[in-house]
């Protein structure tokens, strides 16, 4: 072997193998102190950048949790209100159904309910306006998404037409075309026909129009109010002179000077009265439809006793009314010159139509109203069309546009063809409720005070929304029923999509958060902590081996001193 006295080789390797073996135990031991296996980028550096974007979306996962945690809070918040604006409209309903037993009440119990249910309407005022979840309002519409009309287009539609809207911000379209007429059949041979203007919102299907009693054929305000006898419209002068005795029939002439003024006697007969005797007679032979311009005659037949034709004769046509309903509706009289009787169908959402009855040829009919509605469909900014009709309510449309959304409207009895123009505000509540950017949901909450609730409703005593219903008549109970219903529909819808919204997709999103974070920290825990069995093996096996490098390395020391025995031999 040879032996060097500058370069101790051996020991050198001995120290370079200690050292080794120290740097590896003292990375065992930051591993076992601190239990992660990677504790800098050197350790691992691939699975550093992965562990780290791992911990970054625990992190971001378990604040998503806290907030839909929050949301959750929220809703419950607005829905609880609710509930409560419920019993108020529940309490409401109730008074205005004792309000409506009109056999019972005095105008004093009518002023009590009515007093009762201001003081429920003001209340549903405060709740709407002062329901908070901290400091942001939940139910005075601030938080709602608004869809104003900006341009009707022709179409007939007002904001008011606005039932709901989830659309972007920006302007929308909805283009409406006529897909079908709409058309009323009334059956044949009852004289009956619809008015104009029709005023029509009865529903599309069948309507059963009856009507009982006989009508005479002519009434005051028709054929001899109209005639020109004696150039007078209610009296005529008997102009041949002389004493007539006994029963005598004379004719006298009159021209027709304007079309319609003449309408059928027929065989009926018309009675008249002397102004001055009292003496009575009969008028008849007036042809329906009298020639314009053409001479016709008149028959005036004396009762027994003494006329003096030079007495002025007056024409006393008592008329008789019918009357009819619709779907077994309220009941309508009628007689000849009621040319636009608005008939209300007894069919539950009732409905309206005008009839004229001047024609009716006075036999009792039960006959079919067949209305077909008009069928228009609307399309929203290029996206699906969709079919409805005059009168229909929650009518949905989907945008075309990429951001997606919906407009319901509520439809009145006018619609036309034509493009509404809508300016959209969405001021809806968002909720961030994943990890990464965009990961967000929202929900509108409409405006619920009273002047907002069950606007269009139509009634007949002019309520335009909750906010104005009285009870103190028997009407006005009836429609402030129509009203309440209304609005308990729609705070019903308003609970509804709140429930849905928590139900389905915040505590739905809550499990989910909490088993993805649960997941991704156990895939962060497999790369980035410590397998502390295994390092307690490698801890042990640099243990021995720093006790070994240690020991040659005394060892290797110990070699330059061979040389010097060889030089002190």
């Amino acid at each position: 072997m040879s032996l060097m006295i500058n370069q101790n080789i051996t020991a050198l390797n001995a120290w370079r193998n200690l050292n080794k073996t120290d740097r590896e135990m003292s990375g065992v031991m930051e591993k076992l102190s601190s239990g992660l296996r990677i504790n800098r980028a050197a350790d691992d550096p691939a699975g550093l950048v992965i562990s780290e974007q791992m911990r970054a979306q625990v992190v971001g996962l378990k604040a998503a949790v806290k907030n839909s945690e929050k949301g959750v809070s929220m809703i419950q918040t607005a829905e609880a209100a609710l509930d409560k604006m419920h019993t108020l409209l529940d309490q409401m309903r109730a008074l205005a159904i004792d309000s409506a037993n009109n056999a019972t009440n005095d105008a004093n119990m009518l002023a009590a309910n009515q007093a009762e249910i201001e003081n429920a309407i003001e209340t549903i005022n405060r709740i709407a306006n002062n329901t908070q979840y901290g400091t942001k309002k939940l139910l005075d519409g601030t938080n709602n998404n608004n869809a104003v009309l900006s341009d009707p287009g022709g179409t007939g539609l007002t904001s008011d037409n606005v039932e709901a809207s989830t659309l972007a911000t920006g302007t929308h379209s909805l283009t409406i075309t006529a897909a079908s007429m709409a058309s009323t059949t009334i059956g044949a041979g009852t004289g009956v026909v619809v008015a104009t203007p029709a005023n029509n919102t009865l529903a599309a299907g069948n309507h059963v129009l009856t009507t009982s009693g006989t009508m005479d054929v002519v009434s005051p305000a028709s054929a001899i109010t109209r005639a020109s006898l004696g150039g007078t419209d209610s009296t005529f002068t008997a102009t041949s002179g002389g004493i007539y005795t006994g029963t005598q029939n004379t004719t006298y002439s009159f021209t027709v000077t304007s079309a319609g003024d003449e309408q059928a006697i027929g065989a009926a007969t018309v009675s008249w009265t002397n102004a001055v005797t009292g003496q009575t007679g009969t008028l008849s032979g007036l042809v329906a439809d009298a020639a314009v311009g053409v001479e016709h005659g008149v028959t005036v037949a004396f009762g027994a006793g003494t006329f003096d034709l030079g007495d002025t004769f007056s024409i006393g046509v008592t008329a008789s009314t019918a009357s009819a309903t619709l779907d077994n509706g309220p009941a309508v009289s009628f007689n000849r010159s009621s040319t636009a009787q608005t008939m209300t169908s007894g069919n539950g959402g009732g409905g309206t139509i005008d009839l004229d009855f001047s024609g009716y040829n006075g036999t009792a009919i039960s006959v079919t109203i067949v209305e077909t509605k008009a069928t228009y469909n609307g399309v929203l900014d290029g996206g699906d069309a969709v079919s409805f009709q005059a009168g229909q309510n929650n009518v949905s449309f989907n945008t075309g546009l990429a951001e997606g959304g919906t407009l319901t409207l509520n439809f009145g009895s006018t619609v036309a063809a034509g493009t509404a123009v809508f300016a959209n505000t969405d001021n809806s509540l968002v909720f961030q409720i994943g990890a990464n950017q965009n990961q967000t949901v929202k929900i509108a909450i409409r405006d619920v005070s009273a002047d907002q609730l069950a606007k269009g409703v139509t009634n007949t005593s002019g309520f335009n929304s909750l906010s104005q219903i009285d009870v103190t008549t028997a009407q006005g109970a009836q429609d402030a029923l129509a009203l309440i219903d209304k609005a308990i529909d729609q705070v019903s819808t308003i609970r509804g999509n709140l429930g849905a919204f928590q139900k389905n997709t915040l505590e739905a999103n809550l499990d989910n958060l909490r088993v993805a974070a649960e997941n991704l920290q156990a895939s962060e825990s497999v790369i980035r902590d410590t397998d502390m069995a295994a390092e307690m093996a490698q801890f042990t096996k640099y243990q021995i081996m720093m006790q070994a490098g240690t020991a040659m390395l005394a060892q290797a020391n110990q070699v330059p001193q061979n040389l010097l025995r060889l030089l002190q031999g």
